[in-house]
């Protein structure tokens, strides 16, 4: 008796209908349920499961519209189980080897060093009882009732158009760095930035340039490329200690260099952009921590310096506001813009 078989949860969050049928579908593809079998009528079915007769004719118009049912006029519904669909236990513990993956796949699930994950002092993290949440309250409803158009729907791939602009006066205010709210990119975090650059830019072989000590979260979203330390010490990162050689990537922390809080010298910026003119190479700063300063004057970010698009420059409102907001930017050279926008679109 098909009811036996069924047991339905009445308060559950799956409706009685797709109850019913994933429990026949199931039983049908698990060789329970032979093909050609005639099922009781949604009346006599629905009598025995305690449901209404409505429930049940909707299961059934479900099993019908993957083909599992025939159904003619004034004849009972019949199971219809293609061969392709049948599935025994024993062919379910028999079948193929499992997907694995790429290289590059376990590069990027590494686990981070436990000083980074599972910590309990981990650097980085803003406390959230001090968020104003009341008045972020008030924003998020005064920007819904203002969204209209296009903000509603796709939209810019590379970001709220309006959200671009303020950043861009904010960045040339706080940073010393005028960019086009065209060449901006919105972000979820910097590391989706570092994996963009990584993807549009390198291939496989290149190197990237890392400064060691330096961040962990940078040396795995570089994935599989090739990574060489970029020694630091009290003046930052020094280009000056590395062989000849022509990198892809440079990833800096000049404005508070992750770990050790140092920043980076002026003529210590000046050696690195050259050196990136020089050897083609991108320099990708991270402008971790700029907006905390306890001493002295701020110092432009190490994008006012470039002339001819060698650095492009990476933000978050991760420590000033929260990461889980999920607001990060990327300012990309103008000749690199339109392309990496393009590829932003590509990902999704």
């Amino acid at each position: 008796m098909l009811a036996e078989r069924i047991t339905l949860v009445l308060q559950g969050r799956v409706p009685l209908a797709e109850q019913i049928y994933r429990q026949i579908r199931d039983l049908a593809r698990h060789g329970r349920l032979p093909s050609g079998m005639a099922l009781p009528s949604s009346r006599a079915l629905a009598g025995q499961l305690g449901v209404s007769r409505n429930t049940v004719s909707a299961a059934y118009d479900l099993l019908r519209a993957e083909d599992l049912v025939i159904t003619r006029p004034g004849a009972v519904a019949v199971l219809n189980i293609p061969a392709t669909f049948a599935l025994t236990d024993r062919r379910v513990q028999t079948v193929g080897r499992p997907v694995s993956l790429a290289p590059a796949g376990h590069a990027l699930s590494a686990p981070l060093p436990a000083t980074v994950e599972g910590a309990r002092l981990r650097p980085g993290r803003p406390d959230p009882r001090l968020f104003p949440r009341d008045a972020w309250a008030r924003a998020l409803r005064r920007a819904g009732r203002t969204l209209s158009g296009d903000a509603l729907l796709y939209g810019d791939s590379h970001g709220l158009a309006a959200l671009r602009r303020v950043l861009a006066r904010t960045l040339a205010e706080t940073r010393g760095l005028h960019v086009d709210p065209e060449h901006l990119l919105i972000l979820p975090t910097v590391r989706a930035g570092l994996g963009l650059l990584a993807r549009c830019l390198c291939a496989d072989g290149d190197s990237v340039w890392l400064e060691e000590p330096g961040y962990p979260g940078a040396m795995q979203a570089f994935g599989t490329l090739r990574r060489v330390a970029l020694p630091v010490d009290g003046n930052g990162a020094d280009v000056s200690a590395m062989p000849q050689g022509a990198p892809r990537l440079i990833y800096v922390t000049p404005s508070h260099q992750y770990p050790t809080g140092t920043r980076m010298s002026l003529s210590r910026r000046l050696a690195l952009v050259a050196r990136a003119r020089e050897c083609g190479a991108l320099v990708v700063e991270d402008d971790y921590d700029s907006e905390f300063l306890w001493s002295g004057r701020p110092v432009p970010a190490l994008g006012a310096l470039a002339e001819a698009g060698e650095v492009a420059t990476l933000g978050t409102v991760a420590k000033s506001l929260l990461p889980g907001l999920r607001l990060a930017w990327l300012a990309a050279p103008p000749h690199l813009a339109p392309a990496l926008i393009r590829a932003q679109t590509s990902l999704g």
